[in-house]
């Protein structure tokens, strides 16, 4: 906890928050970059000022190894919970991968499909062009719907492995590497 997660790409690092395990061995056999496992109750990345606002296009993808839990575990999110619901959520339950965009109460547009295999690693891509959302498993696009809502700010940070919704964190993710 408290140790900078480096953005690789050059963009925005984040801090671990929670109970992470850096170094952990990651979903590609013999790959030597390791992984981090995220604890299922706390453990998360927080990037201050990730954008995604409006209707700016973005893609998220993960390498997740599914629990069914009979809870809804964040993959990434930057989302309040009641009583406004805004912001986008990625997340997973049980066989489902789906990604939910809020701009308002009532305003929900979220897709999702039940493709998922309990303890199997599986690449998940969560895509929004700005009108379209899509989500890919394994490199299949599984289903896509529209979201033409605007996003206003959320006042939140973006997370990795976790929600910090209003009145405090929820929906963690559990298994996440």
């Amino acid at each position: 906890s408290g140790v900078t997660a480096q953005d690789l790409t050059g963009g925005s690092g984040g801090t671990y928050v929670g109970n992470v395990v850096l170094g952990a061995p990651g979903a590609l056999p013999g790959d030597p970059d390791t992984a981090v496992a995220f604890d299922g109750s706390n453990g998360a990345v927080q990037v201050d000022r990730f954008p995604f606002l409006g209707n700016a296009p973005f893609s998220l993808e993960a390498w997740i190894k599914p629990v069914f839990n009979g809870v809804y575990d964040t993959i990434a999110a930057r989302w309040a919970e009641p009583p406004m619901y805004i912001g986008y959520d990625f997340w997973q339950f049980d066989a489902n991968v789906g990604i939910a965009r809020d701009g308002s109460v009532g305003q929900q547009d979220v897709i999702q499909t039940g493709t998922l295999v309990e303890g199997a690693w599986t690449h998940v891509v969560a895509t929004y062009d700005g009108e379209q959302l899509v989500l890919y498993v394994n490199g299949r696009e599984e289903t896509s719907g529209a979201s033409k809502q605007s996003l206003p700010d959320a006042g939140l940070p973006f997370e990795i492995g976790a929600t910090a919704a209003a009145g405090g964190s929820s929906r963690r993710g559990g298994g996440r590497n």
